[in-house]
Formats: structure tokens, sequence, C-alpha cells
């Protein structure tokens, strides 16, 4: 589990998908763990983060308790304003770590994290060159529409803005969120399984609406989907295992070499532009398979070969 156990067959997949810049990222807290804030401080986990909260707002805190309930209580009673204000202080304009910049100098077809900081972000802009693609930082509220560049998609929320935009910490704002079917998290619910995605340091059974994906929506393509994190115990191995998730238990900083090496990619670099070019043709078409039926779609209006092809 130290190591990525994948066969010949997943390799090559693997490596194909990567490629074609098919892959998916999640970030989680653990992936931010190793950067700084403006004032040099590490930014806290989430249960250092509770502390933190319960002792600037002056709110009770028991042992147990976790951080949602602890950012509602501080919310009662100082106010979404003033919380939003102070978690900006902390989380925006970060200092990422080395290693972050080998994940932003990867080929990504969209970025998706469960963090309020601009880590990746911030090791994109120190990466990117005049030919790299365009970074685009949205919040899960925003509205839905794709271009050319790199999606980073909050899908918590994020704190870049002077103005307070919507975050998901609380049960209630977990509920207001799944109702109202904003269109980023819904997309990622779609992309979820359909596409391959590395995730790292994400706590799942932490997040109740990215759970209730994962554990439903089991990756079926041929290309692994991996998750990392370095404190992976043997009965979580077995429910990424049975969610179709590799599980590697190994720190983000080393997994970044780690996924070099199966990819095959320098990202001590970041994609030249013939490589860049390469993989937006790439994501523009599809392999064809001869050697496994396709499902033929039921709602289109002319006959397709396939149909043909089934009597």
């Amino acid at each position: 589990m130290s190591e990525p156990d994948l066969t010949a067959d997943q390799l090559k997949a693997l490596r194909r998908a990567a490629a074609g810049g098919e892959y998916h990222l999640l970030l989680g807290a653990g992936a931010s763990l190793d950067s700084v804030s403006t004032k040099g401080q590490r930014l806290p986990s989430g249960g250092e983060l509770a502390g933190k909260l319960a002792v600037e707002f002056d709110v009770p805190i028991e042992e147990g308790d976790l951080l949602w309930r602890i950012y509602a209580r501080v919310v009662d009673k100082a106010g979404e304003e003033r919380v939003y204000d102070w978690l900006r202080r902390l989380f925006h304009g970060v200092h990422p770590p080395d290693w972050m910049e080998k994940f932003a100098s990867f080929p990504w077809e969209c970025v998706w994290t469960l963090n309020l900081d601009d880590s990746f972000e911030q090791a994109f802009r120190k990466v990117k060159t005049e030919v790299s693609r365009n970074e685009r930082s949205v919040n899960w509220d925003d509205q839905y529409r794709t271009g050319r560049g790199l999606d980073i998609v909050h899908l918590h929320g994020k704190v870049d803005q002077e103005e307070p935009q919507k975050l998901i910490f609380s049960l209630t704002e977990y509920a207001t969120a799944a109702v109202s079917r904003a269109a980023w998290p819904v997309t990622f619910r779609d992309q979820y399984g359909v596409k391959p995605i590395v995730i790292i340091g994400a706590r799942l059974r932490d997040e109740p609406d990215i759970e209730a994906i994962v554990a439903r929506r089991s990756p079926v393509q041929e290309a692994p989907s991996l998750y990392i994190s370095p404190g992976i115990t043997d009965v979580m191995a077995q429910d990424l295992m049975s969610w179709n998730l590799i599980p590697i238990r190994m720190t983000a900083e080393r997994f970044a070499d780690t996924w070099a090496e199966l990819t095959g990619f320098d990202l001590s670099l970041p994609p030249a532009p013939r490589d860049e070019l390469a993989m937006r043709v790439a994501r523009q078409f599809k392999e064809l398979r001869t050697d496994r039926p396709r499902r033929v779609p039921q709602s289109h209006d002319f006959h397709r070969w396939g149909r043909a092809d089934m009597g």
C-alpha cells in the first residue's frame, strides 16, 4: 500500500489517460498542511482550526467536537461576515510548499478542492508560462461555464474576495448546498467515476457530500483512480478498495515524485508548448476500442452502426 500496486494494464491505461490530460485532482485539508499563511503560520488541520476558532471568538469547545459544530457556534455568536474576514486573513494569499508546484505542472483536466485556501492557485501561478493555460478559481455556487483554461473548483467555498462568499462548513450549509442544485457540485458528481481521479489528503468520511458520491459511484474506467494519505488504516483501505480507489499510504510530498514516475512526466518543468497543444487536441477525442462492446445510447434520432451490429 505504501507503493502503488498497479498491473501492467493499469499502468498503461494511467499513462494513456495522463498523456490525454484526462485526470482530475481532488485536494483535501491534508494537501495544504505544508502551506504557510501570510503571517508565516502553517495552515491548520481541521481539528486545529476548530480550536483556533473557539479561542478567537470565545465559544465553548468540548473533546470530540467537530469543526462544523464549532463553526456553527462561532457564526451564531459573531456573524458570517466577521468569521469570513478572519478566515480570509488566514487562508488567502498563502505560500504553498515547493512540492505543490509539481502537481501544478501536471495537465489536469480539472482541479477540485475541499479547502478554502489558494495553495494550488499560488503554485500554478509560479510555474505557468506564457503558453500555459490560464487558471480560473471557482466557488461552488458560481455559474457553470467551461473554457480552455484550468478550472480550480472550491467545492466548500473560498475566501479570495473581500465580499463574503458562500462557504460550506456547518451541517446547515451542507443541507442548503444539497438542495441548491448548484452546477459545480453536480458536475463533480457527474464526472466522478467517469474520469480518473487522484485524491490527496481528503478525509472522505468527514465530508458527507463527497463520501455520498465516492461510496455510490465507483470509478469504471480503465485508468486507475488513486487515494493518497499517510494515515490510511487497514479498515479505511478496505473501504477505499470497495469504492474502486487504490489506496497509497504516503505523504503528498513523496507522492509528487511518485506521480511523475507513474505518468512519465517531468514535473520539475511546466508542459512545453507542443505538449500543451497536444493535450488540448487530445481532450476532444476518445479512443475507439474494438476489443469490447459499447453500450448503445437509446436517446438518439438516427440509426447507429451499433444497432445494426446488434441486429
